[in-house]
């Protein structure tokens, strides 16, 4: 089933989803509603147009920015019309934060550690974005949304999360193997052979053959024909404060979409 859950913390209320097994029973607080637009016909090609309805319209296309892949391409105050590729490219620098341990990514409790040493045993040379999002994918054996926001020590220990939770151990792991990492929240939008729907979700965005990529491993193995990752804020407070953090991706979260189409 796809899983999804509200973080309930001081200043946050943050809804996400992940996936195990994959179906239509998602709790209805993590959809975002969605509509094609009347024109469309077909499936969505690899870029696309949409207008998103939000109170921070503003504050979203000055955050998107920082990705390319996206053109924002009119602003108004409570909407945002965008065109976007399946998955847009961060453009900022690898800064000391994203290779660190931290409060959040704590890379030295001993249930990490033995966490991604066990993957370092199975790929002693290089290895793929796909590899280890299977690794993450297949160590989180119970997929719910029952949880708190957790550390990646605590993830690591009991197995058990949602999208957070594979994003927090998947950033973990590519630190530990020497590779940036981030979580980032934001939106994704899924087009399978039932239809298009869109979830508040987060991933992990790692520096890999020397450029910034998606890694989501919460959804590794699902059968949809396209998946578009829109992101709306990152982790930039790792430590006792990170609370804040996952407020502004509260408010960045957008309210709808519409007029969703295939772009030029």
């Amino acid at each position: 089933m796809i899983s999804c859950r509200k973080h309930v913390l001081p200043l946050v209320l943050l809804s996400c989803f992940a996936t195990a097994t994959y179906g239509q029973s998602d709790p209805s607080f993590a959809n975002v509603a969605i509509s094609l637009s009347e024109d469309h016909e077909g499936a969505l090609g690899e870029r696309i147009s949409l207008t998103l309805s939000s109170n921070s319209a503003q504050k979203i296309a000055q955050t998107l920015t920082q990705w390319s892949g996206i053109e924002v391409q009119h602003v108004a105050k409570d909407a945002l019309t965008l065109t976007m590729v399946l998955r847009p490219e961060y453009q900022g620098e690898v800064i000391k934060q994203y290779t660190s341990a931290s409060f959040v990514i704590d890379l030295d409790e001993d249930s990490t550690t033995q966490f991604t040493a066990a993957f370092a045993t199975q790929y002693t040379g290089p290895f793929s974005v796909e590899e280890a999002e299977k690794y993450v994918s297949e160590y989180i054996d119970d997929t719910t949304y029952i949880h708190g926001f957790n550390f990646a020590s605590t993830v690591a220990r009991e197995k058990s999360g949602d999208c957070t939770e594979f994003a927090v151990l998947t950033t973990a792991l590519m630190r530990a193997l020497g590779k940036p990492g981030r979580v980032v929240f934001g939106t994704v939008i899924i087009e399978d052979e039932v239809g298009v729907t869109a979830y508040g979700h987060a991933w992990t965005e790692v520096w890999h053959d020397n450029k910034w990529q998606v890694m989501d491993a919460a959804l590794y193995g699902l059968d949809a024909n396209k998946r578009f990752y829109l992101p709306g804020s990152v982790i930039d407070n790792e430590g006792p404060g990170y609370g804040m953090s996952l407020a502004t991706g509260t408010i960045l979260m957008p309210v709808k979409f519409y007029d969703v189409k295939s772009a030029s």
